[in-house]
């Protein structure tokens, strides 16, 4: 991040983001933290209000501020924070992650019965097609 000029100022978000994110079990979540600042902001993720630290193996935060998880799974599904923080302030930038599992199809009686579960916030819904 380039300044012209040296005034102090509080982080704020410089880009739109998608605040509702969608992927696949399997598939890598990557979560954007687009914010200027000056001093350069110090950034932190949580998930469901729990800070995320070098323990969660499949997690990376970039020193930019991005959050990048590898091999979702349903128990990635939840609510994610990066805030980003310096002397003069602080600003939150808020997803809804939702990870969608999907089920090997089940052929019963030789008709192929194809189902997904959709997980969000914790609860399965099962949907089911015949073809």
């Amino acid at each position: 991040m380039k300044h012209s000029k040296k005034t102090k100022e509080p982080p704020q978000i410089i880009e739109r983001i998608h605040r509702r994110q969608q992927v696949k079990t399997g598939e890598t979540i990557k979560l954007p933290c687009p914010v200027e600042a000056n001093p350069e902001p110090l950034f932190e993720w949580t998930k469901d209000g729990e800070s995320i630290n070098a323990g969660w193996e499949r997690y990376r935060k970039s020193a930019k501020g991005s959050l990048r998880i590898k091999d979702a799974v349903a128990e990635d599904s939840g609510r994610y924070v990066c805030k980003a923080t310096n002397g003069f302030g602080s600003v939150d930038v808020k997803y809804t992650v939702n990870v969608m599992q999907s089920i090997t199809p089940i052929v019963f009686l030789g008709h192929k019965i194809s189902t997904s579960t959709k997980v969000t916030g914790g609860r399965q819904v099962m949907e089911q097609g015949n073809t």
